[in-house]
């Protein structure tokens, strides 16, 4: 009897040091943001925000004020950092183009006006990186800037964290518009951290803009700079159609 009570308890601490594991196990989510906006947020002038399912969003520098934490849809205010769910038939805030998903049927914006420099929007998400990867992964694109030069590395903008420790980034591939960016996350795997991706700007009267999807993770190793990513990112600092250097005029 005393045995089987033994064997009970047993069972019963197993099954709860179990469930507390797999509490702490918590899965990302909205990777590839086609989720639908979370409920409006009162109180965020000049339109509405929407809370983003799965991300924080901050914003610095918002000469409009301190952000609410939401996106907008399709659209942003222009001059005013923040971020928008890019849908089909989309709107670049500094080009006035048309634009659409990177991948399935949304996409996530992310504008930054440095007219208040230093400036910037970050998404931050914490959750566990599956074990045995050793890759983060991201879509990049549309990216454009105002006051900069045409020529300007987007990876000197955008950036991804872990824990806020920086990751750096370099271009796996180049597919029209879009680039795959992609970082080492070996040391954080089977871990739970907290993931940023952020665009900033630290020159004044300076903008810039870039849409992001599908955040994955892999076990892929990441190809050194030199070997790799920088032959294909100077592909890409010559397409002319991916770095924009104006706003359009009416």
């Amino acid at each position: 009897m005393k045995n089987t009570h033994v064997r009970i308890v047993s069972i019963i601490a197993a099954a709860f040091y179990a469930s507390v594991i797999s509490g702490k196990a918590q899965a990302f989510q909205n990777l590839d943001f086609e989720s639908e906006l979370g409920s409006p947020i009162s109180g965020s002038p000049p339109i509405g925000f929407y809370n983003l399912p799965g991300w924080n969003v901050a914003t610095v520098g918002d000469q409009y004020g301190a952000s609410p934490g939401g996106v907008y849809y399709n659209g942003t205010v222009l001059d005013g950092t923040g971020g928008y769910v890019v849908p089909a038939g989309g709107y670049d805030v500094i080009t006035g183009a048309t634009i659409g998903p990177l991948d399935g049927a949304q996409s996530l914006a992310l504008y930054v006006s440095g007219y208040e420099a230093p400036a910037s929007i970050s998404i931050t998400q914490t959750g566990t990186i599956p074990g045995g990867q050793n890759s983060v992964s991201f879509l990049l694109g549309y990216f454009a800037t105002l006051n900069l030069a045409p020529s300007q590395n987007p990876l000197n903008y955008f950036s991804l964290s872990i824990n806020n420790q920086n990751v750096p980034l370099v271009v796996t591939s180049v597919d029209g518009q879009v680039l795959t960016v992609a970082g080492n996350i070996s040391q954080w795997a089977g871990k739970t951290v907290t993931l940023s991706i952020a665009n900033s700007i630290t020159e004044n009267q300076t903008e810039s803009f870039g849409v992001i999807d599908d955040v994955a993770f892999s076990p892929q190793v990441v190809a050194v700079p030199e070997a790799f990513g920088m032959g294909l990112l100077t592909a890409a600092l010559s397409l002319s159609a991916v770095f924009l250097n104006r706003r359009k005029t009416a």
